[in-house]
């Protein structure tokens, strides 16, 4: 039997609640592939904090989201943000933000996180953007291996420690 097509198409901001279970299995991952920055979030806590990230981002100018369903059944997500700045030190047009990349773990390696890639950068030509950066956790080497085939290389790293007090 051959899977449904997969279609992207863009979610409004008062939908934003379908995501929740793309996120939850996201956060998931996260802690799966980053086990040295502890336990995660509890699913509805972690869900409220980045609902409402996701909804200061879509209150924006230029940022959208988008999702991948197979059929009726939904199983990726996008979403894209616009910085409010520019790179200070070289003189590149505004770049877009790959904030996140969800894709259901049943539905990976079908296409999905091809697609919505292919969608978002779509979605930034048509504001007259070209460029695209993301973000992934250290660890995430399959992640890394995919945003390469995908023309995704290194631009700078995030480092992280701790303050002196250690807190």
């Amino acid at each position: 039997m051959t899977e449904p097509a997969v279609t992207i198409s863009r979610l409004a901001a008062g939908d934003l609640g379908v995501l929740e279970p793309l996120w939850s299995a996201l956060r998931e991952h996260h802690g799966s592939v980053a086990p040295q920055f502890g336990p995660t979030r509890e699913r509805a806590e972690s869900w409220a904090v980045r609902r409402g990230f996701y909804e200061g981002l879509l209150a924006g100018d230029g940022s959208f989201a988008l999702v991948a369903r197979s059929g009726a059944e939904l199983v990726g997500y996008a979403m894209v943000a616009m910085p409010d700045s520019q790179v200070a030190t070289w003189p590149h047009s505004q770049t877009g933000c790959l904030e996140t990349l969800s894709v259901l773990p049943t539905s990976r390696g079908l296409g999905v996180g091809t697609a919505l890639i292919e969608a978002a950068r779509a979605g930034l030509a048509e504001q007259g953007i070209g460029d695209m950066t993301l973000e992934v956790i250290a660890g995430n080497d399959d992640a890394m291996r995919f945003y390469a085939r995908h023309g995704f290389a290194p631009y700078f790293t995030a480092l992280r420690g701790t303050t002196a007090s250690g807190a």
